[in-house]
């Protein structure tokens, strides 16, 4: 279980509490640390604006860019697919010394003067987030041109891995760390704030109906949610999902993995085409399966097992229009013995 203490303080105030003080109550209450790393980027890497681009006469994937980065604006020759003007970016500037020891010094590519570096997020010693450079939004704070981004909490953070037992599934989300770390240090949990319903979100009556055995001791809540235009994540939402190991090609399954690592609520994401009628309507039916977990399934089809697994071929993907929301609570026990 990976955590983070910037991420931990939207649960709990640890704000006064060192990173050996942090390690050393997690120890102490059974959630072992297995690992302890520090994010922290090189010096004179800054924030910068891509105030134009125009292909490199030379070169058929270089392009020119003219960057602010505050006090003054740079030509950098950049080879990301993905550099538009009009972005915030991370630029190493002459002098930087990178983690992988490369050092930034002005350079001449194809012809073409160049003066520093726009970053990718593992060229600053991060997790891989995408492709090509990272591009800075106000996620991570008030973005200043000129200022060095190891300034900014996200870059400027504890990584800690815990090795949790098999009877602490509690413990598998920021939240059910903070819960125990709140109750060691005397510290309350943060209420977070509530959310009312989309305007415009499809009646989910109108187009879903759910049937449940007897037996099922579950507890299980169903949203419809429409998808008019492209998800995206925040650049901190994203970094911290590839610190986890668990970024993903599908912003739908992204948002479902932040807020299962988040919070501990086991989501699934089905795909409303793919599960429906003809007549446009999913009949869910919720069965108890061989050895005790609970099976939903959709036109005599099993979708998932609650708390353990889904089938691939009925998850919402980029191309889904409207997605069916599970959130599920099952007894850690009875996933463990079905398992």
């Amino acid at each position: 279980m990976i955590i983070t203490r910037n991420w931990l303080r939207e649960w709990i105030d640890i704000g006064e509490i060192s990173s050996e003080k942090l390690a050393a109550t997690l120890n102490s209450i059974g959630l072992e640390v297995d690992a302890h790393d520090k994010i922290s980027l090189p010096a004179s890497v800054v924030v910068g604006l891509v105030k134009s681009k125009h292909r490199h006469e030379n070169s058929d994937h270089l392009n020119v860019c003219e960057v602010d980065v505050g006090e003054q604006s740079l030509q950098i020759v950049c080879g990301a697919k993905n550099v538009e003007a009009g972005q915030y970016v991370a630029v190493s500037l002459v002098g930087a010394v990178l983690p992988s020891g490369l050092e930034i010094k002005p350079a001449k590519l194809r012809g073409v003067e160049s003066f520093g570096m726009i970053c990718s997020a593992t060229e600053l010693g991060l997790a891989k987030t995408n492709d090509g450079i990272m591009v800075l939004d106000s996620s991570i704070g008030e973005l200043v041109l000129g200022k060095e981004l190891r300034e900014y909490e996200i870059f400027n953070d504890d990584v800690i891995e815990i090795e949790l037992t098999p009877n602490r599934g509690d413990c598998l989300s920021i939240l059910g760390v903070a819960r125990d770390l709140g109750a060691a240090l005397d510290l309350p949990l943060k209420v977070k704030q509530e959310f009312e319903d989309v305007e415009g979100a499809p009646g989910i009556g109108r187009i879903l109906s759910v049937r449940a055995s007897d037996e099922i001791s579950a507890k299980f809540t169903f949203r419809a949610f429409e998808i008019k235009s492209e998800l995206k994540l925040s650049l901190k939402q994203t970094l911290r999902l590839a610190g986890a190991g668990l970024i993903s090609a599908c912003a739908v399954q992204n948002f479902i993995n932040y807020a299962t690592h988040s919070t501990g609520v086991l989501l699934r994401a089905y795909d409303f085409d793919k599960i429906a009628s003809a007549e446009g309507k999913v009949a869910l039916d919720i069965k108890p399966m061989q050895n005790g977990e609970f099976g939903v399934y959709a036109n005599q089809k099993l979708l998932s097992v609650a708390g353990i697994c889904q089938d691939a071929q009925f998850k919402a993907s980029a191309a889904s229009k409207i997605v069916i929301v599970e959130a599920n609570y099952t007894a850690p026990l009875l996933i463990a013995k079905a398992v």
